[in-house]
């Protein structure tokens, strides 16, 4: 005869296992929070960076037009 396991198992504290899932869940929600956040202010960073590296190049390139117009003429 096989040996059928009894249905009683031993008590568990109370929230002792919901606790622990609930700050497992807690945890990796804080940590996907930060690291969406870092992104986005690294691409807000790396975006403003390009603006303005293209608005130096262009004035640089308007400057050395109208110099060179000015030179010229």
């Amino acid at each position: 005869m096989p040996v059928v396991r009894s249905s009683v198992s031993t008590p568990k504290p109370p929230f002792g296992n919901c606790y622990r899932s609930l700050v497992v869940v807690v945890v990796v929600v804080v940590v996907v929070v930060v690291v969406v956040v870092v992104v986005v202010v690294v691409v807000i960073v790396v975006v403003v960076l390009a603006v303005v590296a293209v608005v130096v190049v262009l004035l640089v390139v308007v400057t050395v037009v109208v110099v060179v117009l000015v030179v010229v003429v």
